[in-house]
């Protein structure tokens, strides 16, 4: 019959090595979720028809992410900021400018501010901190 203190250092072994095991597990899961969640969101970037940058952007922001939260969001916003940035249809006259570049610069600037918060917003959701989520977006929450 072992000793009280053989049977306690065969189960801190055990301990060890089950610790050992479950570590290892849970890193091969979450390894198996980020590249599963890579394909997914590779798939709806593509779907996207993002422009390469933004593309870019949204693979480097979402990179370590398992479940791509707020990708969805991401996307919508960079879509818009983009469809901001065209800005609205004009006529020119040929006669060079026609009076509106000023007035559509000052509202171009506004939705870009509006669009980088809610990339900011979005990159949060992701469970992106704060400081690499303003990073990305360009945007910078007032304390």
């Amino acid at each position: 019959m072992k000793s009280v203190e053989a049977q306690l250092q065969e189960a801190l072994e055990q301990i060890k090595g089950l610790t050992k095991e479950n570590t290892e597990l849970k890193e091969a899961v979450t390894k198996q979720r980020k590249e599963t969640a890579k394909v997914e969101r590779t798939s709806q970037l593509k779907e996207s028809k993002l422009p390469e940058p933004c593309v870019k952007r949204l693979e480097e922001a979402f990179k370590e992410s398992t479940d791509n939260a707020g990708l969805k969001e991401a996307i919508n916003v960079e879509t818009e900021y983009v469809k901001s940035l065209r800005g609205p249809a004009t006529k020119h006259n040929g006669a060079g400018d026609n009076g509106q570049a000023l007035s559509e610069s000052e509202q171009n600037t506004a939705k870009v501010e509006e669009y980088r918060e809610r990339q900011f917003n979005a990159y949060r959701a992701g469970g992106m901190n704060e400081a690499d989520a303003s990073r990305m977006s360009g945007f910078t929450p007032k304390k």
